[in-house]
């Protein structure tokens, strides 16, 4: 069986594929093949039949912002500074980066960053969640829950939204990501009985139960896939059916 948390360490494989691996696993199955066609459609393939992709949902202010090769600047320079702590000790930890407009320059936020993380190491006392919060930045550290042999793994990189409605940014950003996704099935070599898509929430970072609701009520049909999957990025493994 491949290891996929070793492939998140060595950067072949993205971190929602491997959070979409614990949800199927939370779900019951047991039998999840990490790309059958490699480097190709689908992500995973269950029970022989079942073809699942995986896409992170993001707002399209995030998607322009990627689009001019911000998000991904920063995820090579920030993995970049994350090496320079070795050793893990007792616990590797996941570093989460949520940045706000206007996005600060790369020299601020290495200061910040760097700053940060050399007093978080030197807390006698380290505990997961919001270690920084203010008007450009913030960070966030979760327990990386595989053998690792670096202190700080990661960035997971995200562009707060400028406002808005989560759920409007879903119902935008939903039809949207699904056709691009099915355009990219004309051209799979792996025969499925089923196709799911999941989608990793970096919107709402999980709805409540009424807004779930709401969004069901107003999302149009979504064509082409026989389950339409949200789940959360973080935590206990969590999702809801579209």
């Amino acid at each position: 069986m491949i290891c996929l948390s070793n492939l998140l360490i060595e950067g072949t494989v993205r971190d929602s594929e491997l959070k979409a691996y614990q949800v199927l696993r939370a779900m019951g199955f047991s039998e999840i093949d990490y790309e059958p066609v490699p480097n190709s459609t689908p992500d995973f393939l269950m029970n022989g039949r079942i073809g699942v992709e995986i896409r992170r949902l993001n707002s399209i202010e995030f998607e322009k912002a990627n689009e001019d090769g911000l998000i991904d600047s920063v995820s090579k320079k920030a993995g970049t500074l994350l090496q320079e702590y070795g050793q893990p000790g007792t616990q590797s930890w996941w570093v989460l980066l949520l940045m706000k407009p206007p996005v600060p320059t790369w020299r601020d936020l290495k200061k910040k960053l760097r700053n940060l993380l050399q007093r978080f190491l030197a807390s006698e006392e380290r505990y997961p969640g919001v270690i920084l919060e203010d008007e450009s930045l913030r960070v966030e550290v979760l327990p990386f829950e595989f053998d690792a042999d670096r202190c700080f793994l990661g960035p997971d990189v995200n562009i707060a939204s400028t406002g808005g409605w989560a759920i409007a940014e879903m119902l935008e950003a939903i039809p949207r990501f699904a056709h691009e996704k099915l355009k990219k099935r004309e051209h799979c070599r792996c025969h499925c009985d089923e196709w799911w898509l999941m989608f990793e929430d970096r919107i709402s970072f999980g709805l409540r139960a009424q807004d779930v609701s709401r969004l069901r009520t107003l999302l149009p049909p979504i064509e082409g896939w026989d389950r339409v999957v949200c789940f959360r990025p973080y935590g206990t493994p969590s999702w809801i059916e579209l």
